[in-house]
């Protein structure tokens, strides 16, 4: 029976495997180091972060908050709520993967051809340069893949366009008649390129037919001369035909290299943009420019928890301080006015602090549910 065992095994190894795909290419692709546990990913504070926070949230973020609220204070999760957090497990797995190999695709090169269609992307890249622009810009994607699945899915198909006209049998066929050409007729690429600096104009025509003349031998340039230029115009002319039909295809790589841009472009937010700025002054990484919260993980959310619903012992305790100064006041009722005082500097402290958490996604909605009505009024009302 162990070799069965191990033959149905590797058959739905080969079964799964062959069911996942490159996005970008098609091409079937394994999950590798992203085949991982929901242990494997809660245990690390960053991955608890987007897969909680992030991807989870954007599946369905009524059950985000149940399940990490259940989570973290440690409430054994109902079945439904298990089923659907394995199947967001190996939906995020296969996410993660897929986001790097379309970062792999995400090369300075390929920025900056980005960049001269959005001005906006090329500012990026002038404020921090090419390799550190492409390093923000893969993040932000990767950011906006966990949480907008609309957005992945534009970009996703741009480069599933791009690729398909790069690799496609058009783009094939003019290289080699393009190179065939050139080799024909002895030009170069360097004279090929700047001949064709113009772009689409009759000055092209003229160059290339000045070029082509140019490589002549005596022979071939007294016909030439003979029948006013038929031989390099002709030879121009397919070369011209060539170059417009390379033109069309850049032009559909840009379309989709704009649609790219404007995606990447909209995750600079304020809080990037002021991260850009103060590299450019200080230097390290972008990143440890960029804000933090304070809340990242379910241990963060249950800490946070447990401190508002210990206020009473905060309050005591700082009653008792406050006594002290005031020299040990023993009976508060025949001191209202400095009662009242104190209770409403021990409310400011409370929503200072308070006002201080910062989170995103499933643990800013549980944030905002904590402290909904956790407003000045209403501790000064709870305090005795």
């Amino acid at each position: 029976m162990e070799r069965a065992y191990r033959m149905r095994s590797a058959h739905t190894e080969v079964s799964e495997r062959e069911s996942i795909k490159h996005p970008v290419s098609g091409d079937a692709m394994e999950l590798g180091e992203y085949d991982r546990s929901l242990a494997d990913i809660l245990h690390d504070k960053e991955e608890q972060d987007l897969f909680i926070n992030r991807y989870l949230y954007d599946s369905n973020p009524d059950e985000a908050k149940e399940i990490a609220e259940s989570l973290a204070d440690g409430i054994i999760l109902t079945p439904k709520q298990t089923k659907l957090l394995e199947d967001v497990r190996e939906k995020y797995n296969l996410r993660c993967a897929q986001i790097e190999k379309i970062q792999e695709g995400m090369t300075p090169e390929e920025l900056i051809r980005v960049g001269d269609l959005d001005p906006r992307i090329k500012e990026v890249i002038g404020k921090v340069g090419a390799e550190k622009a492409t390093e923000l810009l893969s993040t932000q994607f990767q950011e906006l893949a966990l949480t907008d699945s609309k957005a992945f899915n534009r970009i996703t198909k741009s480069l599933q366009a791009l690729h398909g006209i790069n690799t496609g049998p058009a783009a094939a066929r003019l290289d080699h008649d393009i190179s065939e050409s050139l080799n024909d007729l002895h030009i170069s690429e360097d004279a090929y390129t700047e001949a064709t600096r113009e772009g689409n104009s009759s000055k092209t025509q003229e160059n290339l037919q000045k070029i082509v003349a140019e490589q002549f031998g005596f022979f071939r340039k007294s016909v030439d001369f003979v029948t006013g230029g038929g031989l390099s115009h002709r030879g121009a002319r397919e070369l011209n035909m060539q170059f417009q039909e390379q033109q069309k295809l850049l032009a559909e790589c840009d379309k989709h290299r704009t649609a790219i841009g404007k995606v990447l472009r909209g995750t600079l937010n304020h809080d990037v943009n002021l991260a850009m700025q103060k590299y450019m002054l200080e230097g390290g990484e972008i990143k440890d420019h960029q804000p933090k919260e304070t809340i990242e993980t379910l241990a963060d959310y249950k800490k946070m928890k447990d401190h508002v619903q210990g206020m009473s012992s905060r309050w005591e305790k700082y009653k008792t301080d406050e006594k002290k100064r005031l020299n040990n006041v023993k009976d508060w009722s025949q001191q209202t006015a400095a009662f009242e005082d104190m209770k409403e500097r021990f409310a400011n402290n409370e929503m200072q602090d308070q006002r201080k958490q910062k989170a995103r996604g499933t643990l800013a909605a549980l944030l905002a549910l904590l402290f909904n009505c956790r407003t000045k009024d209403t501790i000064k009302d709870e305090l005795k």
